[in-house]
C-alpha cells in the first residue's frame, strides 16, 4: 500500500481513539459532578434533619448532635421522597427528669413529615444516677446506693425488720423488658454480707422474701412518644441501655408530643 494510502487509513483509527478519550474524560467529569452534587445533597439533608430535630425536640445549640445520612445516592433517595437510612446521636438530652444519650436510626424516613417513618429504633443510655430516678425504690427496699456493671444493677440498702432492727441488704438485678416496661429480676441477694436463698428468707421472713425476690417492673412510657415501645433493657459497661422501636410514627410536633401512658399501680 502506498504511504499516502496508509496515512489515510490510519486517520479514522486515530480519530476513533481521540473520540474515545474525549468520551472517557466527559464521563469522568459527569461522574465527578454527580458525586459532588450527591455529597452536597447528603450534607444538606443532614443539616435539615438536625435543624428539624432541634426545633421539634427543643435541643439547644449547646447539645452535641450528629446526623448521618446513609445509602448509595441521596439524590436518588430524595427523588423517591424518602431517605433509606438516617442515624442520629446526641448526648445530654433531657427525658423528663432524666438526662441521657441516645442513638436513633430511621429506615424509610419520609421527606414529608406528615407521613410515617417505615421503622424507627432508639437506644437510650442512662447512668446509675438517672436509673435511680426511674426506679425510686425496689418494692419496699429504698435505693441508698446503686451501681451498674458486670451485666447487672447492684443495689445496696438497709431493710427494716423490726422497729429498731435494720439489716444491710444487697441485690443484684438483671434488667429486661416486659410488656413495654423495664423489668428488674433479682439474681443475687445478700443479707448482712451473706448470700441467702429465696427459700430460706421466705421461710423465716415471708414479707422480706417477697420484697427481695420478686421481679418488678417500671414504666417510663409517659416520658416518650406513645408509639415508641420499649423492647429491650440491658447493661452496657456502667450504663443501662433501653432499646425502643416504633413503626408508623410520624415525626411531626403533634406526634412527638403525644406521650404514652403508664398503668396504675
Amino acid at each position: 500500500m502506498p504511504p499516502a494510502d496508509r496515512e489515510l487509513a490510519g486517520r479514522p483509527r486515530r480519530r476513533r481513539g481521540v473520540l474515545i478519550t474525549i468520551l472517557i474524560v466527559v464521563l469522568a467529569v459527569i461522574v465527578a459532578g454527580v458525586v459532588v452534587l450527591d455529597g452536597v445533597a447528603r450534607s444538606y439533608a443532614a443539616d435539615q434533619i438536625e435543624q428539624k430535630i432541634r426545633t421539634e425536640v427543643g435541643l439547644g445549640s449547646e447539645t452535641p448532635l450528629t446526623v448521618k445520612v446513609g445509602g448509595f445516592s441521596v439524590l436518588a433517595q430524595l427523588a423517591t421522597g424518602a431517605l433509606d437510612d438516617v442515624q442520629v446521636s446526641a448526648d445530654g438530652v433531657a427525658l423528663g427528669e432524666m438526662t441521657g444519650s441516645f442513638r436513633l436510626r430511621a429506615r424509610g424516613l419520609p421527606i414529608d413529615t406528615t407521613k410515617a417513618v417505615q421503622r424507627l429504633t432508639v437506644d437510650v443510655r442512662l447512668d446509675a444516677e438517672d436509673v435511680k430516678k426511674v426506679i425510686g425504690t425496689f418494692g419496699t427496699v429504698p435505693l441508698d446506693s446503686l451501681t451498674i456493671g458486670d451485666g447487672a444493677l447492684h443495689l445496696k440498702s438497709e431493710l427494716r425488720v423490726f422497729a429498731s432492727l435494720r439489716i444491710p441488704v444487697g441485690l443484684d438485678l438483671t434488667p429486661g423488658a416486659s410488656n413495654g416496661e423495664i423489668a428488674l429480676t433479682p439474681t443475687g441477694v445478700d443479707l448482712a454480707g451473706k448470700s441467702v436463698s429465696a427459700a430460706d428468707v421466705k421461710q423465716q421472713f415471708p414479707t422480706i422474701g417477697d420484697a427481695l425476690f420478686q421481679k418488678r417492673t417500671f414504666c417510663i412510657a409517659d416520658k416518650l412518644p406513645s408509639q415508641l415501645v420499649l423492647d429491650d433493657a440491658r447493661v452496657s459497661g456502667s450504663d443501662l441501655v433501653l432499646s425502643f422501636a416504633a413503626t408508623g410514627l410520624r415525626l411531626d410536633a403533634a406526634s412527638l408530643a403525644a406521650k404514652g401512658t403508664c398503668p396504675s399501680r
